[in-house]
């Protein structure tokens, strides 16, 4: 037709951009895109960035976990990007604690409790990364408590990863808030004698004073040089000791102020973030592997 590459992305992202399929007039059923009022690349990125898995009216999972919409009539198969849910919550034992990031979906809810029903808290965008420092199974999910309070689900009840692991802890200096009072030990030891003296409420986590001013030439401090991991727990540096802000028991004990998480800036009432399952019809895949075979002629 005499047009480039890059117009032949445009026409084929703009054409599946607006509007969805309805299995009373196709047989094919759902949305192609998330945002279907919004001009944009969203149909490319999602067709080669996002899992896909092929459906047919018979697969009534799709109901269980809340993706009715993207179930064709009978005698139709489509893609989904909706990963069937497992029969039972993949192991705690499988998600080590450390700094995870946000990578499965644009949103995700932060709750205040692990089950679902819980008030959501915050609401963290895509990239973005946190230290989750504990992890449960729940139900057929595995969700994950972040160290500024909350829990993630790292692998949601329908079977889709969020969180993909990125690296070790990275506990921050900072401000702290206590959940409830908290003893101040001399040593970062539970079974360390404790000082008399307590923190409640915010308080500073800071480098320990000894090794706040180096006098011995040696390597400049890190902010990883005021927590200590013992027995399991995990120890913050204080003005007079050291207090506990992660129990190996009963998780976060000490929430870390997080800017747009917990530190007063975020609304207080959330409406559920619910990702919109998407479709792709069969001959879609066929512009896939044109748009994989082509990235850099297509203009990706």
């Amino acid at each position: 037709m005499g047009i480039s590459d890059q117009e032949v992305v445009a026409l084929l992202c703009g054409g599946h951009v607006y509007g969805r399929c309805h299995p009373s007039s196709s047989g094919y059923a759902g949305p192609w895109v998330a945002e279907m009022t919004e001009f944009s690349n969203e149909y490319a990125a999602d067709m080669i960035e996002d899992d896909w898995i092929c459906v047919t009216h018979d697969d009534e999972w799709l109901d269980a976990c809340g993706a009715a919409q993207v179930r064709p009539a009978k005698g139709k198969r489509q893609y989904v990007n909706v990963a069937k849910p497992p029969l039972k919550a993949p192991a705690p034992a499988g998600f080590s604690t450390g700094k995870y990031k946000l990578t499965g979906d644009k949103q995700c809810n932060v709750r205040k409790e692990p089950n679902t029903k819980s008030k959501t808290i915050a609401r963290p965008e895509e990239g973005a990364e946190m230290n989750i420092v504990n992890v449960r199974a729940f139900g057929t999910a595995c969700r994950g408590q972040l160290d500024s309070g909350g829990w993630v689900s790292i692998i949601a009840s329908g079977g889709t990863r969020l969180w993909e692991r990125v690296g070790d802890l990275e506990f921050s200096v900072g401000k702290y808030c206590a959940v409830r009072t908290q003893k101040i030990y001399a040593e970062p030891d539970a079974k360390a004698k404790t000082t008399g003296k307590t923190v409640k409420g915010e308080f500073d986590i800071r480098l320990p004073r000894s090794q706040a001013y180096p006098n011995d030439g040696g390597e400049a401090p890190t902010p990883a040089d005021a927590f200590t991991v013992s027995g399991g727990d995990t120890f913050a540096a204080v003005d007079g000791g050291f207090v506990k802000i992660v129990d190996s028991k009963v998780g976060v004990t000490c929430t870390r102020i997080v800017e747009g998480i917990n530190d007063g800036s975020q609304p207080s009432e959330f409406e559920d973030f619910v990702a919109v399952p998407q479709m792709m019809l069969v001959s879609d895949m066929v512009s896939d592997m044109v748009l994989v075979w082509d990235q850099i002629g297509s203009g990706l």
